[in-house]
């Protein structure tokens, strides 16, 4: 980090995080090695959830400053964002680790303005003394009666769609044109489901056996056994699917933020601090230098960012035109309410 900047230093950069092991590994990893490194604190601002925050929409389309400097949120709503001109323009001058990354981390379109930091991949989740090891080789475990009522997954069924389609006797070639074996699967599935929530209180429906199964991030996943939960993991054969994460800067944050924001998007994807924060997450790093964790040594697992054979993938750009319409089709499908 050069001594001399072209911008003062601000008293402190906001940064838009999550809660939880997302937050807590952002602020250890990358926001104290931001701090360690410019003299610049952090302060950070919980998001719950995927929808971006009404306050930010509202200072973008009232083209105010932002109450943010840095956005960390999921791909879908930040190239929503980025579509509508509502991100920066990045300045790799200030950002040479950009130059480091795997092709999947610049998103095609919008590598100017937005970055993907890691991929996060979905396994499942098992409460040990109510789930046999053996039921869990396939994910048409969730289709036992036994667990009826006892499954929680994301809202709006996100991240579920490639297994289910799959499950229902679909190719993922076949995904987006032809998407019936998904819905037929979902709407045998969906009745069973008890949770459609995300991760913050879920440790509680384990402890009070609410819950059996849980369809998950991997770093919840990790966050659950760490909180102390009798729980496990897996990745049943038929594979499992992914989903990214995005950095970016709000437009009308002024410039001498702005830089401040660039400088700390480009340490957090650099290779040191990749490797520590991803770790801890349980992700796979965007940056080719950076040392993947060990759990990523298994089947149905990729071997990197880039290795898009190595598990239930759909392309990017086909999440981003197309989640919306199966969140509404997921949403329409009975439940008997458990």
């Amino acid at each position: 980090m050069k001594q001399t900047e072209r911008f003062n230093k601000p008293e402190c950069l906001d940064v838009m995080t999550w809660a939880g092991k997302w937050g807590d590994s952002l602020e250890k990893a990358v926001s104290a090695r931001f701090t360690e490194l410019t003299g610049v604190p952090v302060k950070h601002h919980t998001n719950i959830g995927l929808r971006l925050p009404e306050q930010l929409h509202d200072a973008l389309r009232t083209r105010q400053r932002p109450p943010y400097d840095v956005v960390w949120s999921n791909a879908v709503p930040a190239v929503a964002m980025a579509e509508s001109g509502c991100c920066q323009l990045f300045d790799e001058d200030d950002m040479p680790s950009l130059a480091e990354l795997y092709q999947r981390a610049r998103p095609a379109g919008f590598a100017d303005r937005l970055v993907f930091p890691y991929s996060v991949h979905y396994v499942l989740v098992y409460q040990k003394s109510a789930v046999e090891a053996s039921a869990l080789k396939s994910w048409n475990v969730l289709m036992d009666k036994r667990h009826a009522g006892k499954i929680a997954i994301y809202p709006n069924g996100k991240g579920l769609y490639p297994i289910a389609h799959v499950l229902g006797g679909g190719n993922m070639e076949s995904i987006p044109e032809n998407m019936q074996p998904c819905w037929d699967y979902l709407a045998e599935f969906r009745p069973r489901i008890a949770i459609l929530d995300y991760s913050i209180g879920m440790e509680s429906l384990f402890r009070t056996g609410r819950i059996n199964l849980c369809f998950r991030a991997l770093p919840n996943a990790l966050g659950f056994i760490e909180a102390g939960l009798d729980v496990g993991w897996t990745v049943p054969v038929e594979g499992t699917s992914d989903t990214t994460d995005a950095l970016w800067i709000p437009q009308h944050v002024p410039e001498d933020r702005a830089y401040w924001a660039r400088k700390y998007i480009d340490i957090a994807l650099s290779a040191s601090v990749q490797t520590e924060w991803c770790n801890m997450l349980g992700v796979l790093p965007a940056n080719r230098k950076a040392a993947a964790s060990a759990i990523f040594d298994r089947p149905g697992f990729p071997r990197n960012m880039d290795d898009t054979a190595g598990f239930l993938y759909v392309p990017d750009h086909v999440i981003w035109q197309h989640e919306a319409q199966w969140e509404t089709i997921f949403e329409q499908l009975p439940s008997t309410g458990y």
